[in-house]
Formats: C-alpha cells, structure tokens, sequence
C-alpha cells in the first residue's frame, strides 16, 4: 500500500472510527438523520474542497454551505453543529417525540430514497452531483416537496404515517391520520356565532383586531398554549373557498386535489385539470400541462413544450429546458451542461496543475 493511497484515505478512516456505531448502522433513522447530513456537509466542505474553491462552492450551492467557513476543521465543523443543532434538527426531534408518544409512524426507508443519493455523493466528493447536473432533474414523487400541501405553502413531504384522529390533539401537521390534514388551534373551528360584531379595531377586546366585520385572534398576538387538534382537509368537489361561518379556518385540499376556480370564480376541491381542459392559472393543470392562453380563446391546458418549441417564460417548457428569451424568437432551450473541475478530493495530493494559457 503506497504513502499517497494512505495520504489520500487516512483522513475517511479516521472519520469513519469516531463516527457513532448507530450512525454507521442506522443513519436515516429520525434521531440519526441530522448528523448524516452534518457529517456529509462537512466532509465535503473540508474534505473534498480546497479553500479556494469554497467561495465558488458558497455561490453555487447557496443555503448547504454558506457558514461553514467558521469552522476550522471537519472534526470541529461536525461536533459544533451537533452541538448548536439547527431548526433542521428541530424537525427530527419532533419526529422521534412524535414517534414515541404513538402520535406518528417515522419511514426510514423513504427518508434513505429521498436523501441517499446527496448524502452519498457529499461523502464520495462527487462534485458533479453535488455542485452539477449529474443528480436528476426531478425527486421520486414521494420525496418532493407538496406544492398542493395545506396552505398551499410548499411543505415538505415527511416520511412516514399520521396516527393522529380528526378531532383528537396534535402538535404538528404531519402526525394527523388523513393526509393534509392540518393541526390547528381549536379557536380556528369557532363558528360566526362565537365573534364579535365590530366596525374598527377599538370595538374589540384585548388582543383581538377587527377584520371583515367580527373581531377575531390578532395573529401577531403573543398566545401560550397547545391546545391544537387535528382537523381534516376539504374532499374533492366540496366548496374551499373562505367559510363565512368560520372566518378563521385556512381553505385546503385533500391530497392530490386543488382549490380551483370556476368561470364564475367558485372554489371547489379538484382533480388537476386535463389536455384540453380550460385552465384559468398555471397550478390548475396536472403535471406535465401547462394553462396556454396563446390561443385567442379561452386558455386550455396544454402539454409542455418541447426543445426549439416557441415560449414566453419557463414554465411552458418540458423537465430539463428552459425559455430562451434573449432570442429573437424565444424557444425552449435545454440549459448548458456543467462541468465540475473543483472539489474532487484533492486534499494531501499535490497542487492542481492548471493551464494558464501564456501572456502575449
């Protein structure tokens, strides 16, 4: 075995001997997964990466990498971020509190599809995978984040089962039974009758505001508690526009469903629409359709456009293209690929070698 290999694989070694047994044996469960992606975050960081790539791996990767240049080492960079936790861990926490109250069903095996893949090429220096286009354009569906989620905000997707009965108290979304449920104060199912009548904020009481003629919760209120309960979202063709009789409750949709207009601006909990299908905005047709308002006529959803295809913005353009706008004539375009020459593991080797063409 030459001195190189041992220069090259020694600092893995090491970190592979003071890494937790549970760690090593069980790294996607709940009360694992922080530290897998600290673990792989930092070796990446220091590991794989010189210091002078870090700024161009802090630009590219915005949000992964950004703070950790305050460590000095990947030993420090692990055990402090352990140590300081984040609001990541904050999550995973919940999970394994949740699990052991009987109040959810945590899925390992799902967490290791959607996370394996990043985790992995972090910890191989795959900086292709990491910084370029190697990885896939598009997460398994049950990795990605809900864009039809409870509030329309985007939430992701927790692996695993709700236990928790509508009705019954919760402290978080993802615990209740009936998928996109959402876990709410029980003040959010008072009915009209409960509010008063007002015309200004003075008619109200005490932390309350006037708004749409009753007086309801100030949301910037400072209110201790948790009392929450889980309460189950509309199904599909039943009305989900703002209820009247509970001016409070947030509108949302059983999974797989949307809150959708009509012509006549009524809201109901849809399917997506289909090809051919009148569309009034962008998230009324199903995946791989986009509202196409080009016709003249009413706007019908339309399947994406392909490459050389002609658009207007990005979202008429298939997985993987985007509008070319600074054409003449705009068309959907595939983007440039990106080929990565940092951050492949170089630490302990001899400097990098590059060719500077020669000054005239």
């Amino acid at each position: 075995m030459n001195a190189s290999f041992l220069r090259r694989f020694a600092p893995i070694a090491m970190a592979l001997a003071a890494m937790p047994a549970c760690n090593l044996m069980c790294p996607y469960n709940a009360d694992q997964v922080f530290e897998t992606q600290v673990r792989a975050e930092c070796h990446f960081y220091f590991a794989c990466c010189t210091v002078g790539e870090h700024d161009i791996v802090e630009a590219v990767a915005t949000g992964r990498f950004t703070d950790l240049s305050r460590f000095r080492d990947e030993g420090h960079c692990v055990q402090e971020r352990l140590e300081e936790g984040s609001e990541a861990n904050e999550i995973f926490r919940a999970i394994v509190q949740a699990e052991q109250a009987g109040r959810f069903q945590y899925d390992a095996a799902q967490a290791q599809k959607c996370g394996e893949g990043l985790i992995t090429a972090m910890n191989n220096c795959d900086a292709d995978f990491v910084l370029g286009d190697k990885g896939p354009l598009e997460a398994p569906t049950e990795c990605r984040i809900d864009p039809e989620a409870a509030g329309g905000d985007g939430t992701a997707i927790i692996p695993g089962t709700g236990k928790v009965k509508t009705d019954d108290p919760c402290f978080f979304d993802f615990e209740c039974a009936i998928p996109n449920s959402r876990c709410l104060p029980r003040d959010f199912l008072a009915s009209v009758d409960d509010f008063d009548t007002c015309v200004g904020d003075d008619d109200c009481r005490n932390g309350e505001i006037c708004d749409g003629g009753l007086c309801i919760l100030d949301p910037e209120a400072i209110t201790i508690h948790d009392d929450k309960v889980c309460v189950q979202p509309f199904v599909e063709t039943e009305d989900c526009s703002d209820d009247p009789d509970h001016p409070l409750l947030p509108e949302y949709c059983e999974r797989g469903t949307r809150c959708l207009s009509d012509a006549d601006g009524d809201q109901t909990c849809e399917l997506p629409r289909l090809e051919g299908d009148r569309c009034f905005g962008g998230n009324d047709c199903e995946p791989g359709l986009f509202c196409d308002a080009s016709g003249g006529g009413n706007p019908e959803c339309a399947v994406l456009k392909g490459e050389g295809d002609d658009c207007t913005n990005d979202s008429e353009c298939e997985l993987g293209l985007t509008c070319d706008l600074g054409r003449n004539e705009p068309s959907c375009e595939a983007d440039l690929p990106v080929d990565v020459q940092i951050c492949d593991g170089i630490q302990g080797a001899e400097d990098p070698a590059y060719d500077v063409p020669p000054r005239n």
